[in-house]
Order: C-alpha cells, then structure tokens, then sequence
C-alpha cells in the first residue's frame, strides 16, 4: 500500500500567511509548523493561543494536486456535511472562513483550514483488531449516510484509465537515455523498462476490466478514495479519524473496502455489514481498483522524478516506493489476484 510522500519544507512567507488567515478567518496564528507528509498539498499545524491547535493545508501547482482541485469545492463540501448534517464526527473537515466560505487563496493557491485531529498517523500501516473493526464501521456509515448529502457537480466514477498515456509516455522517456539528466532518472530506466511488457500487460488487463463493470449495474455510493491507514489518526483511546478528502466521488463501495481486505478481512467485513445491512463483494470490481492503484501511483512516481523533483532525498524515497511498491505487486499480480479470489470465498461462506 503507498506510504506518504516525505515532502521538503517549501519556502513560504509566513508573516503573510497568518495575516491573511487573521484576515479571512479571523484566527490570530502564533506557531506554523510544517508536516512533511502527503502526496497531494502542503500541510502545516497552526497553532494559537491557550494550545489550540489548527491544520492547514495548501493545493501548489503541482500534477497532484491539480487534479485536487478540479473537484476542491466538492470534497470540502462534502466532509463539512458529513460532520455537520450526518453527525460522522470522526472525520476531518473545512472551517469556515467569516464569510461562510470552505476556502480560500493564498498566493494564488487554494487553501483550506480543517480541524485538528491529536493522535498519531498510521505510517507503518499496522492496525489493531479493534481499530480495523472503528475502521470498518466508520466507512460503513459513510457509505450508509451518502443519500443524505446534497450532490452539486460530483465526481462520478467512469472505470476510464485517465493516467494511461501519461504512464506510456512516461516509459517512452526513460528509453530514450540522452533525456534522462540525472542519476535518480537513470535509476527508475533500470527499474521499468525490463518490467515494460508486464506493465503495459497489466494496463491493459485493467482497461477491460472497467469495460466490462460498465456494462453492469452498481451501487454507487460517496466513497472516499483512499482510506489508507496512512490518512488514518488514531487518539489516545483508539478512537480512528478519516482524514485527507480529496479523491471523494460516487463510487462503488468497493472502492473504499478493497484496501482492508489483506488482514483479518473477515473481521472487518463483518463490522462493515453490521451497519451497511447489504455488502456483496465483486471481484471485477476488487481487481479494477487494486491494478488501479498500483497503476496510478506508478505514474505519479514517474511523472514527479521526470518532471518535478529537485532534492535527491525525494527522488530516493520515490524510488524505493516504485521498487518495493509497485515493481513487487506487479511482479506477482497473479499472486495477489488469487489472494482476492479466497477472500471473497471465505467471506461468501462465512
């Protein structure tokens, strides 16, 4: 499962930065520290008077985050409704600026204040018996309540593979060695382009996967995109937060459950069923987002070294996840695609 992204501290002018949350928000902002985590936008913890804590988290132009944004509006909408009309209080959400509004610009770039959740994050992953049960049930009423959000302009799940051209040109890149400018370039060549034919093999299993689940009929529901344990706080007392909505579309509930399938997946089915009455699992549909996965975040690697990246500490981190990430499952997919097939048995005859 992909770990969060180490980011380098960005050069920010935070005397403005707390004038205009002052400004817009109305909070007096003392201490900003920078957290190095995450893939998609910058985050800071803010903190004010008397140890109140905030989370800020800023959209740069990057490849990530522009895809972020296109649906900015709904995301935030729709974890603020969750918290606000659904009661599903163990989530982050938007603060509102004095004006009613879930964001704003900062240096033309979109910035969000959430709640701060005191807890740790999931790096290594590893969740207690207990926690995968909170997991479950918190997912499950997500899901359950996705009826009572007020849908505007939201994103729906096509099964379309938007990032493949992108990764095939990616590849094409690295074969061409007189454009590769760095060793950490060099490195990621070595890496893919003996695992070319198995990539592009396993592109294409994934493009006919979602045309046949077109054909269907399926229960769509809001889904989160990416619960991992890594968008994961747990407090003190166990008590497990969503945070990190910025993939939020209808979806098949699949979408969300196929990332907790690996261990103990009947005890977190089960949980799941007791509060989402109607749980079939389809294995098509478990197959599209795992291959998706892989295939998503491999381009996102491949495209950051080629095009992004400037501290060879990034660019080592990135390789190792392209190695020890996605060349692994790659490599074994049959493996892993029998592994859902059993899950799916035992959990149909449980």
């Amino acid at each position: 499962m992909k770990k969060l992204i180490m980011k380098i501290e960005p050069k920010i002018n935070r005397q403005k930065l707390k004038q205009t949350i002052l400004e817009e928000y109305g909070f007096k902002i003392e201490k900003i520290k920078f957290i190095p985590k995450g893939d998609v936008g910058l985050s800071f913890v803010a903190q004010r008077k008397e140890k109140k804590k905030l989370f800020i988290k800023i959209y740069p132009p990057t490849r990530s985050a522009k895809i972020s944004i296109q649906n900015l509006d709904f995301s935030l909408g729709v974890c603020y409704d969750f918290y606000t009309k659904c009661s599903i209080k163990n989530i982050s959400f938007p603060l509102l600026t004095k004006t009613g509004e879930l964001k704003i610009n900062f240096e033309s770039n979109p910035l969000a204040i959430f709640n701060f959740i005191e807890g740790k994050n999931q790096d290594n992953g590893k969740l207690s018996n207990k926690e995968l049960v909170k997991v479950s049930e918190l997912l499950a009423s997500i899901h359950k309540n996705s009826n009572k959000i007020e849908l505007k302009k939201v994103p729906i799940e096509k099964f379309n593979i938007g990032f493949k051209d992108e990764l095939i040109n990616g590849i094409n890149i690295l074969e061409q060695k007189k454009r590769l400018s760095n060793k950490y370039k060099i490195k990621l060549a070595k890496l893919l382009i003996p695992m070319k034919n198995e990539i592009i093999s396993l592109l294409e299993k994934t493009v006919k996967l979602g045309k046949s689940i077109r054909l269907k009929e399926s229960d769509f529901v809001l889904c989160h995109t990416d619960p991992i344990p890594q968008n994961l706080i747990i407090n003190k007392n166990h008590d497990v937060f969503l945070i990190d909505w910025d993939g939020v579309k209808l979806a098949p509930k699949e979408h969300d459950l196929w990332f907790y399938l690996w261990d103990n997946p009947i005890l977190f089915l089960t949980s799941y069923k007791n509060i989402y009455e109607s749980l079939t699992l389809d294995k098509e549909v478990i197959l599209f987002y795992f291959y998706f996965r892989i295939l998503e975040d491999l381009t996102y690697w491949v495209y950051t070294i080629l095009n992004e990246n400037i501290e060879g500490k990034q660019n080592k981190s990135d390789l190792r996840e392209v190695e020890s990430y996605c060349l692994e499952r790659i490599e074994n997919i049959d493996k892993y695609k029998n592994k859902i097939s059993t899950i799916i048995i035992d959990y149909e005859n449980h």
